[in-house]
């Protein structure tokens, strides 16, 4: 069955919508049928599937539930170590200066509810530089994320945009601080 998340996108609310099962069934509907979940759906969410790529008797769960109404989440990714997932976000506060950042989690294989209580700060925030659409992958050693930083050039107009990324050890502890991984555009 080997089923998998291809992928998550935003879109601009006027386009149709198909989600596919591993018995090649498909649905399709135009995004306008589907009504507004406003900031209190944000979050991070997980489904457990059972070995034949089902929903396992668990169901859906709450992986991080942002603390108030001014704070969400986008882009969640997943990696798994063997014993432990990571999973990573795009968190973006409007309090005050409105900033974006990367935050994690680890989730045991076989549980719903994170090891941490407090999500992991994997990179800073600050409301000039906005961290995006984090990445993350296992080495067998420790985690990799990475994410897009991007700022207002100082010309204004056009974004400044860089790759940076991190290790993050088994235990959830980013090791390298944030390192640019390529600064070319």
């Amino acid at each position: 069955d080997d089923d998998r998340l291809v992928g998550v996108a935003l879109t601009d609310g006027q386009r149709d919508i198909m989600l596919f099962t591993s018995a090649g069934k498909v649905i399709r509907f135009a995004e306008e049928e589907v009504r507004p979940m406003g900031r209190d759906s944000t979050g991070v969410r997980g489904i457990r599937l059972d070995a034949t790529g089902r929903p396992d008797a668990t169901g859906v769960f709450d992986i991080y539930v942002p603390p108030t109404p001014n704070d969400y989440t986008r882009e969640p990714v997943v990696a798994f170590d063997g014993t432990n997932y990571l999973v990573a976000w795009e968190h973006q506060s409007n309090d005050g200066g409105g900033t974006t950042s990367i935050l994690g989690v680890r989730l045991p294989q076989n549980a719903t509810a994170a090891i941490e209580k407090e999500p992991i700060r994997i990179t800073s925030a600050n409301p000039v530089e906005a961290r995006l659409t984090p990445s993350v992958a296992w080495d067998g050693s420790s985690y990799f994320v990475a994410w897009l930083s991007s700022r207002a050039s100082a010309a204004g107009g056009l974004s400044v945009s860089h790759v940076f990324g991190t290790r993050v050890s088994k235990e959830g502890v980013p090791l390298d601080g944030e390192q640019a991984i390529c600064n070319a555009f």
